[in-house]
């Protein structure tokens, strides 16, 4: 199971060209991205298309890991996909750009239904618009409630002095505070660091950063009060562990909490159907007061130069406004853009009150990073989970490989 979920799926096997092409009289739409929470609602709704319209074949696979290595080696090859997931930002998607890889999404019929300000926040320098917005997601603290009222805990701690509270309240019933991936650096950095850097940091951070004027250790050692408690409160052998690993652990309720996003409700259920009822979702204690939740894309889409991109409308009004919503609503289930609804966990409960009333905090730092910077994050909290480095010693890493990475 850990094989056939963390590391590839495919709906589809691709044939190994791209782009607008022909096979067996039909043009085929290839479409790749990492998110396992999408498969089968993803693959219901081309299954649909393909019956509304005959003359297309339409090929979709998952990579769950290296997917950004992957669609490097694809775009290096030739064989970019159609439609692809991307990074939203504009320096991530610049290279794209400038090598005429992928095309603007501007004019298409989708575009003219997310809101203005949805609209203007992916538009980039130039005017034009390269990503489909298609999900969106927070990243916060699943919990097992019933875990937290068993241990006499009321409500989910609000503040770092609460968590701290709770996590001893759990240790002296023989409960693991929090389950950690320690083995796959993402669940680390970009679940745990890069949410606390958008608390401590100023909106035009990522401008000082390239100016050479703001370092990380100006903003972010504020994060490690909460890191050090996570560290301190994770299972055994955690740098050992993996997120399937991870899941399991909350799954069979040996720890009470998990840092993550509500795709993780899709493994959960599958592994403990019970958990669904009883699992909620808090934001994460960084500071004593005013903790929100992060949120930020999860899956947008970039078109391929190759593309048929009449074709490539006609698909995505097919999600919003044909069966495909229909599909999307009951086997995707997730945030969106296009209001879509869908049957709510306690989970999503929970991030939609945090979201009605405003305590939310957006992205505005990851997605102007340097290209492949999340790995920064992800490889340089391993190390520090490790005593590797020190606090410092990892933030003025982070500052180096910024400049490296901008060639500043």
């Amino acid at each position: 199971m850990r094989k056939f979920v963390g590391i590839l799926i495919m709906i589809v096997v691709l044939t190994g060209c791209s782009g607008n092409h022909k096979q067996n009289d039909k043009t085929v739409i290839e479409i790749f991205h990492y998110k396992e929470s999408m498969v089968t609602g993803l693959n219901s709704i081309g299954e649909a298309f393909m019956k509304e319209h005959k003359d297309v074949e339409i090929k979709t696979q998952m990579l769950a890991t290296d997917y950004n290595a992957e669609l490097k080696t694809k775009e290096i090859s030739g064989r970019l996909p159609d439609l692809f997931a991307s990074t939203p930002g504009e320096k991530a998607l610049k290279p794209y750009i400038d090598s005429q890889s992928i095309v603007s999404v501007s004019n298409l019929d989708i575009i003219s239904k997310l809101s203005k300000d949805i609209r203007e926040s992916i538009t980039f320098s130039d005017g034009e618009i390269y990503v489909v917005p298609l999900l969106n997601t927070v990243r916060g603290i699943i919990y097992n409630e019933r875990l937290f009222k068993e241990a006499g805990l009321m409500e989910f701690p609000k503040t770092l002095s609460e968590m701290k509270t709770a996590c001893k309240a759990f240790k002296d019933s023989g409960i693991t505070p929090f389950a950690c991936a320690g083995k796959d650096g993402w669940t680390l950095g970009s679940t745990i660091f890069q949410p606390g850097h958008e608390v401590f940091s100023p909106e035009d951070f990522y401008k000082k950063r390239d100016e050479k004027t703001m370092s990380f250790v100006d903003t972010s050692m504020p994060v490690f009060d909460f890191i050090d408690l996570y560290f301190d409160h994770v299972q055994e052998d955690f740098m050992n562990t993996d997120y399937i690993g991870s899941i399991e652990l909350y799954a069979l309720e040996e720890a009470a909490m998990i840092v993550q996003g509500p795709w993780a409700m899709t493994l959960i259920s599958e592994l403990n159907e019970e958990l669904v009822d009883v699992s909620r979702m808090g934001a994460i204690p960084f500071k004593e007061s005013d903790n929100k939740l992060y949120y930020d894309y999860d899956a947008y889409f970039s078109v391929s130069f190759n593309a048929d991109l009449d074709l490539i409308n006609d698909f995505f009004n097919f999600i919003v406004d044909g069966k495909g919503r229909d599909i999307f609503s009951k086997e995707i289930r997730a945030i969106n853009p296009y209001n879509i609804e869908f049957d709510m966990t306690k989970v999503d409960m929970d991030i939609n009150r945090y979201l009605s009333e405003g305590m939310i905090i957006s992205d505005t730092q990851y997605i102007n990073m340097p290209e492949g910077f999340w790995d920064t994050f992800a490889s340089g909290m391993q190390q520090y989970a490790m005593g590797q480095v020190s606090k410092e010693e990892m933030l003025l890493q982070f500052d180096q490989s910024w400049d490296d990475l901008t060639g500043n």
